[in-house]
């Protein structure tokens, strides 16, 4: 999208070449709004497949960072970011199963997951 002033390009110009950073936090913002089911008062077939698909991107992404980061040569590396990683892919993991778990009981929709 074309900046509408020169303000707007001079900022732009700032963050160009951030494209790939700024794909990955829209993404962790969808997942985040899923997981806290505000997309959607209520999670139905309809919607949900869409949605999963963006839990799953998420859950290969992460993998790959995690990865990344134990073959790393850091010397200095701490537990928390792969705890951190570990615990997001757990949560996104369980958002799946539990409500794969519901529609394949029959319920038609799942409040809040």
């Amino acid at each position: 999208m074309p900046a509408k002033t020169n303000r707007e390009e001079r900022i732009k110009e700032k963050f160009k070449g951030s494209e790939q950073n700024e794909y990955l936090i829209s993404l962790l913002n969808d997942v985040f709004d899923i997981i806290n089911a505000k997309f959607c008062k209520e999670v139905t077939d309809l919607n949900w497949l869409p949605n999963k698909k963006k839990l799953e991107e998420m859950l290969s992404i992460t993998g790959r960072i995690e990865k990344i980061y134990l073959q790393s040569n850091n010397t200095n590396k701490k537990v928390t970011p792969v705890t951190a990683i570990r615990g997001g892919r757990t949560s996104i993991e369980n958002t799946i199963a539990i409500t794969e778990d519901f529609f394949a009981e029959n319920y038609s929709f799942v409040w809040s997951i």
